[in-house]
């Protein structure tokens, strides 16, 4: 009788996870193998997702990074896993971006940037929500042009579905292009950190 009630939770679950455009993703596919889960070594153990952007160069959000007392442990998508100290780590005091130096960064491919912000473009984002540890995508629009509030510059806003555990995550258009990082989410609506904010990071 218990098996069957955990099987019948855990079945209703999925269909919610269904429901609202969730669903498992395969890490071993690009550009889904260039994102990392992030563990912060803080009392709470708190976790986020970041992504290899290029060779040498883990990307995520700020926040994700400030959490973290000492280090930082990266697990990549075939399971190893790199300690990283926080002092090493350059993090953005106008945008909400993080850049971590690693070295086990043999898997994916180096990112493209989309610069252009339709209004309604389908785009999509992947990432390590909470404490489940699977890779999971979900997808969505873009619902704002790029603006800017008094805490969060050069942001865009989107119906896609994020829970805690997601930020840092990429988001990337239909042609696996990178158009943004996720930041937070108010509500039913995510902000993302756009392109034209991360060309300044990564150019500073």
């Amino acid at each position: 009788m218990k098996k069957e009630i955990i099987a019948l939770i855990v079945g209703f679950v999925l269909l919610i996870l269904l429901f609202v455009g969730i669903a498992k993703a395969d890490p071993t596919t690009a550009p889904l193998n260039n994102i990392v889960r992030i563990h912060a070594d803080s009392i709470k153990g708190s976790c986020g997702t970041g992504f290899i952007f290029e060779k040498g160069r883990v990307l995520t959000a700020a926040h994700v990074v400030k959490k973290a007392k000492t280090q930082l442990i990266i697990r990549y998508s075939n399971g190893t896993t790199e300690k990283v100290k926080i002092k090493r780590c350059r993090v953005s005091k106008k945008y909400d971006l993080a850049e971590i130096p690693v070295k086990k960064d043999s898997l994916g491919i180096k990112l493209e940037l989309n610069r252009i912000h339709c209004i309604g473009k389908k785009i999509y984002t992947s990432g390590y929500p909470d404490s489940w540890g699977v890779l999971w995508v979900t997808t969505g629009i873009i619902s704002s042009d790029v603006i800017s509030f008094p805490k969060l510059k050069k942001v865009f806003l989107s119906d896609i579905d994020v829970i805690k555990g997601s930020s840092g995550s990429p988001v990337f258009d239909y042609t696996n292009k990178l158009v943004g990082v996720v930041s937070s989410k108010y509500l039913c609506v995510t902000v993302i950190v756009s392109t034209e904010a991360l060309e300044e990071f990564l150019d500073g």
